[in-house]
């Protein structure tokens, strides 16, 4: 685990140094990236117990990884999956992951209408240019609560079936 956390920590620093981001929010990403790291982790391990080998692991893993990042509330947003999708986007580790660093980073607060001098409601043409506009878009919203519990519960459960699987399926103890 050692390895895995010092090789994590230096890829996050690289490709946080090359974001362009403020250094203040490498903490929050940091923290939302290693979470759902080990949300992954734990499911390619608990394929990995399923195949016997690893390009039956390989194919196991592919459909469902792919559901994870095709339903992940960029690609397929709140705003444009089909009602009996919805699910999908959220069960997907990156959907959280996304969802928590967006908020951490782009929500501003910058109101989406003002009032002109005459009182008439109109566009707030810094609008279109804040953060506050890509939260609204994507409909990302702050649920640090929900998000943890739900890569909690992930990681116990695909660790839980991974013993299963390793049991049932391929056990070397045969």
């Amino acid at each position: 685990i050692f390895k895995f956390l010092a090789l994590n920590i230096v890829y996050v620093t690289i490709a946080f140094a090359l974001s362009g981001f403020e250094w203040r929010h490498f903490g929050i990403f940091y923290a939302w990236e290693l979470l759902t790291c080990l949300t992954f982790q734990s499911f390619f391990q608990m394929v990995a117990a399923i195949g016997k080998t690893a390009t039956e692991a390989h194919a196991i893993a592919q459909p469902i990884y792919f559901l994870f990042v095709l339903f992940n509330g960029y690609f397929v947003t709140k705003a444009t999956v089909v009602f009996w999708m919805e699910w999908a986007i959220y069960i997907s580790p990156l959907f959280y992951f996304i969802n928590q660093v967006s908020v951490a980073l782009f929500l501003d607060g910058t109101p989406r209408y003002i009032f002109s001098e005459d009182g008439e409601k109109v566009v707030n043409p810094a609008y279109l240019d804040s953060g506050q506009y890509v939260i609204d878009y994507y409909r990302f919203r702050d649920m640090q609560t929900i998000a943890v519990f739900v890569l909690l519960c992930e990681i116990i459960l695909f660790r839980v079936l991974q013993v299963v699987f390793l049991k049932k399926l391929n056990n070397p103890d045969r």
